[in-house]
C-alpha cells in the first residue's frame, strides 16, 4: 500500500510548534503557517486518536509536540511573572543645578518588588479565592452589573 502524502511537512510542524511555544493560540499558529484552523484541529485529533481517520506516527508526534510546546510556553511565562515579583534594585538620579552654576547629582538605590504580576497570577489561577468580586455592602455607591438580554439570533435581530 502506498503512503499518502500530507501537507504536515517538517517545516510546517516546526513553525506551528514554535509559534505555540511563543504564546500564539494554536488556531492562529495554523493560519500563520498557511493552513486552516480546522485542518490543524483534525491533525491534533488524529494524533490523539479522536478522529474517524486513523492515527499515524506523524500526527501522534505533532499532537505530542503541540502539547509539550503549550506546557513549555506556559512555564516560561510563569517564570517571567515570578521574576517580576522578585526584589530588584532601582536607581534614581537627582540632578540639581545651584545658583553658583555647580551641578550636583545624587544617586539613590532602593530595592523594590512588584507584587502586581503575582497577584494577577493568583487571581487567574485561583479565581474563587483571589478573584475580584462585587460586594454590594462595600460598593454601596456602585451600581450592580447590568444584565443585557440579546435576541436568540444575535444583536442584529
Amino acid at each position: 500500500m502506498r503512503a499518502v502524502r500530507t501537507i504536515l511537512t517538517k517545516a510546517r510542524h516546526k513553525a506551528i510548534v514554535e509559534a505555540v511555544r511563543n504564546g500564539l493560540p494554536f488556531a492562529q499558529a495554523c493560519v500563520l503557517s498557511g493552513i486552516g484552523r480546522t485542518t490543524g484541529l483534525e491533525w491534533l485529533q488524529r494524533g490523539r486518536g479522536e478522529h474517524k481517520r486513523k492515527k499515524t506516527p506523524v500526527f501522534v508526534a505533532f499532537a505530542k509536540a503541540i502539547e509539550y510546546a503549550e506546557a513549555e510556553g506556559e512555564y516560561e511565562l510563569l517564570k517571567e511573572i515570578r521574576d517580576c515579583g522578585q526584589p530588584h534594585e532601582v536607581q534614581a538620579v537627582k540632578v540639581v543645578e545651584r545658583k553658583s552654576g555647580v551641578i550636583e547629582t545624587t544617586t539613590t538605590t532602593t530595592t523594590k518588588r512588584d507584587w502586581k504580576p503575582l497577584m494577577t497570577l493568583l487571581e487567574r489561577k485561583y479565581p474563587d479565592r483571589y478573584g475580584k468580586k462585587w460586594n454590594p455592602q462595600e460598593n454601596a455607591d456602585d451600581e450592580p452589573p447590568k444584565v443585557v438580554n440579546l435576541p436568540a439570533g444575535g444583536p442584529g435581530e
